[in-house]
């Protein structure tokens, strides 16, 4: 069950990345941001995120890298995932390092824009602006539907200078289910963990 999830989940972010909405790029051309920091692509997205974060927020998580396209050609997007199953839920990260940060910018945005919009049997439920972490965030909440029923998420989208970072919490449709502030927080916690080990 826990590979439906992370499948249910995984899909949507890639066809987000593949989305190439002509409207979310002029608006990134026409308003340059600072550039913010530049980061190199880490050797391992599960060991980004802090245990203390994982044990507050998700007790019992167990990581799985999950596997993700290998591109070494200079200049493309480096892609990493890891996800971890816990007792309250299932979280997921995909981390996005481009060559520069305008590139960055307009996958973020690309991202959010897909996620406003019902697709692969994901419902969008309203979004949030999130500050306080990188140089622009938005929480999307959405119901998922899986093979065992339909699970609530948190997707948290993060553009910070040359990365893209996307961490969403889903609730498994059993047991107790963390409110919807406590996956955002822990959203927020791991994207936090995540941009402060991040190579450089």
């Amino acid at each position: 069950m826990s590979r439906d999830v992370l499948a249910a989940l995984a899909n949507p972010v890639a066809a987000a990345s593949a989305a190439a909405a002509p409207s979310a790029a002029s608006s990134a051309a026409a308003s340059p941001s600072p550039q913010g920091p530049h980061y190199a692509s880490p050797q391992d997205p599960c060991r980004l995120v802090k245990a203390t974060t994982l044990a507050r927020y998700a007790p019992g998580a167990a990581a799985k890298q999950i596997p993700a396209p290998v591109d070494t050609v200079p200049g493309t997007p480096q892609l990493s995932n890891c996800g971890w199953i816990a007792l309250n839920g299932s979280l997921v990260l995909d981390l996005t390092i481009d060559a520069d940060s305008a590139s960055a910018q307009q996958g973020y945005e690309f991202a959010v824009q897909y996620a406003r919009h019902n697709a692969n049997g994901t419902t969008f439920n309203g979004a949030q602006t999130v500050t306080g972490v990188g140089q622009q965030a938005t929480a999307i909440f959405q119901t998922v539907s899986i093979a065992s029923g339909e699970s609530h998420t948190v997707v948290l989208f993060v553009w910070s200078g040359n990365a893209d970072i996307e961490i969403s919490f889903t609730h498994e449709p059993f047991g107790s289910e963390p409110s919807r502030a406590t996956k955002l927080a822990a959203d927020i916690a791991m994207a936090r963990d995540v941009l402060a080990a991040l190579p450089s």
